[in-house]
């Protein structure tokens, strides 16, 4: 009967061992996921993005841009210090994070460096060369209000405010404010 017994409690450790080994890569898995630097698309190593902004910036992609005709996507980086110039780092993390489909290749990526005081936007082919909804893409928007909140240090205010703003250049987008400014522009070009 003892022996009995013995033989229970081995199998019964066998079963729980080879259950846990199971278990091992699904818990990796898990933790790759969740690095604690934000969501798939925020990418925050200086840890000052609030979690509700992070969340309004993965309602953008998935609930909003995702319904729109040439399916925008925003990404962020927030980093301490840039590990190289701006210009190459932003178009490199651009290029391996693929932001943007590829059909549409509507991707935004905004960079930023708290302590080298850079930021930077990278965007995708998509945005027609020349138009009007690339140049405002690619001017300095950063506003007085956003200038204001990084004097205070309120990094996680100047993202929200940089989502904000991109996401309402999207909806013009959308809703056909750019197709009627470059229609008035080619009428007023050809007077």
């Amino acid at each position: 009967m003892k022996k009995q017994n013995q033989r229970r409690f081995l199998a019964l450790l066998l079963v729980i061992a080879l259950a846990l080994s199971f278990m091992v890569p699904v818990i990796a898995h898990a933790a790759e996921e969740d690095n604690g630097y934000g969501n798939e698309w925020v990418y925050d190593e200086a840890r000052v993005v609030s979690s509700e902004t992070e969340d309004y910036i993965k309602s953008l992609n998935e609930e909003i841009f995702a319904n729109y005709a040439n399916k925008p996507q925003l990404a962020f980086i927030v980093l301490d210090n840039l590990p190289y110039n701006m210009d190459d780092y932003k178009l490199d993390m651009f290029n391996e994070y693929g932001v943007g489909t590829k059909v549409e290749n509507h991707g935004m990526l905004f960079v930023f460096a708290i302590n080298d005081r850079e930021y930077g936007l990278e965007i995708g082919d998509g945005f027609t060369k020349g138009s009007i909804l690339r140049k405002d893409l690619e001017t300095d928007f950063i506003t007085e209000d956003m200038k204001n909140s990084l004097r205070a240090g309120d990094y996680d205010t100047v993202v929200y405010q940089v989502a904000e703003h991109l996401a309402g250049l999207m909806a013009d987008e959308e809703n056909l404010v750019y197709a009627q400014k470059e229609e008035a522009a080619a009428a007023k070009r050809a007077e």
